[in-house]
């Protein structure tokens, strides 16, 4: 069948060919544009996140863990993390935490979140018998409330009351991290 189109004579394959290259043309542009668009990694100092959480008052109540700590209540080894921060509460009857790691590599920091995942699961398991008791049961609300932030190689952690301010601020920092 032959199809008039501007006084000229063309037939239907040769418009399927035509949308055909019309159609490729644009999904390559899309992938080269998505490409340049891509999320550059970014570059974070945890000392400097840390800082800025303790000016805020933030950090006041929990004190840092060393290496063995780190590994005894988290399974964290030192290989897995380029820096990593990790502050508990002072007080056993609390259940905040800050949880800051710059992961080794890929493999690290699937690791380390899914380390964090049990972590909160545990948390919660211990913290049952805080939420019978009125006194308590804030802190175990705080535990279900919390989450994992993670972007890049970067993986953060907040139990506390102020875990949506905590958060926010990290959060925030990472926006302007500068980028690689």
């Amino acid at each position: 069948m032959k199809i008039r189109f501007y006084n000229r004579m063309i037939n239907r394959s040769a418009i399927r060919g035509a949308a055909f290259i019309f159609a490729a043309a644009l999904i390559l542009t899309a992938a080269v544009i998505c490409s340049s668009c891509a999320e550059k990694e970014i570059i974070l100092d945890l000392d400097e996140v840390f800082g800025r959480l303790d000016e805020m008052g933030y950090l006041d109540g929990l004190y840092e863990l060393d290496a063995s700590r780190i590994l005894m209540e988290y399974g964290i080894k030192e290989d897995m993390a380029a820096q990593i921060r990790v502050l508990n509460s002072e007080n056993i009857a609390s259940a905040d935490e800050v949880f800051m790691c710059e992961a080794a590599d890929a493999q690290s920091k699937e690791a380390i979140v899914n380390k964090l995942k049990d972590r909160r699961v545990k948390k919660q398991l211990d913290m049952t018998e805080y939420f019978l008791n009125p006194n308590y049961a804030q802190e175990y609300l705080n535990v279900t409330d919390s989450r994992i932030i993670d972007s890049g190689m970067y993986v953060f952690y907040v139990i506390s009351g102020d875990a949506g301010a905590l958060n926010g601020v990290i959060e925030q920092l990472i926006k302007e991290a500068p980028r690689k």
